[in-house]
């Protein structure tokens, strides 16, 4: 834990000194070498701590391989029939690496599990970040019990600022839509008193691969 406050502390202070450094253009002259970025271990640990913190399950995986293994461990251990994913790349990589504990299906119903790529993953506040962008719908978020995601160590940034600008260059332009998923307590929010597990998920899970 002292590790990981230390780890923490860090980034938050690189943060502090680059909000004190204003440029006209942050985008062209952030440096995706250094700074920030010059340690992802110590990114992908400031997430971890605080995904948890809004309890979140946090999975780590050295690669898709690992991934796809784990994944079968949580489906066996939760006692799920199948997974249900819309995203044709993640089909993609079930059938390379062998897993066919899924359905890919191209509406949204309700289900036990859906698994979902994400646009990216936020440091300082334990975030993901989907959009409108991705092939899953709103609706294949939150109609679910358990909302899945998967994200390599790519995704992460350590702020909203840095992960919208990665997002720009990705769509060369903003997508319509960005949502922020900072754990339970805020789909308990948007779904007021019916809750998640009712309407939206009651837990979510974030794997995230090394490699």
């Amino acid at each position: 834990m002292e590790q990981q406050n230390t780890a923490k502390e860090k980034i938050l202070k690189k943060v502090r000194k680059a909000l004190l450094e204003p440029t006209e253009n942050p985008y062209n002259n952030a440096d995706f070498e250094s700074e920030l970025f010059e340690n992802k271990e110590e990114l992908d640990i400031c997430f971890a701590q605080m995904f948890s913190e809004n309890k979140g399950y946090f999975i780590y995986c050295q690669d898709p391989k690992d991934f796809t293994l784990q994944l079968h461990n949580l489906i066996q251990q939760e006692g799920w029939d199948k997974i249900k994913i819309m995203d044709d790349d993640l089909q993609n990589l079930f059938e390379k690496t062998g897993f066919d504990n899924y359905e890919l299906v191209t509406e949204s119903n309700s289900s036990l599990a859906n698994l979902s790529l994400c646009e990216g993953l936020i440091a300082r506040t334990g975030s993901i970040i989907i959009s409108s962008k991705q092939k899953e719908s709103n609706a294949f978020h939150y109609q679910t019990q358990n909302l899945l995601f998967v994200a390599s160590v790519k995704h992460i940034t350590s702020n909203i600022e840095l992960a919208i600008e990665q997002i720009k260059e990705k769509y060369s332009g903003m997508p319509e839509n960005l949502s922020i998923i900072s754990g339970v307590d805020q789909l308990k929010n948007h779904f007021k008193d019916e809750g998640p597990g009712l309407f939206g998920p009651k837990a979510i899970y974030l794997f995230l691969i090394d490699k």
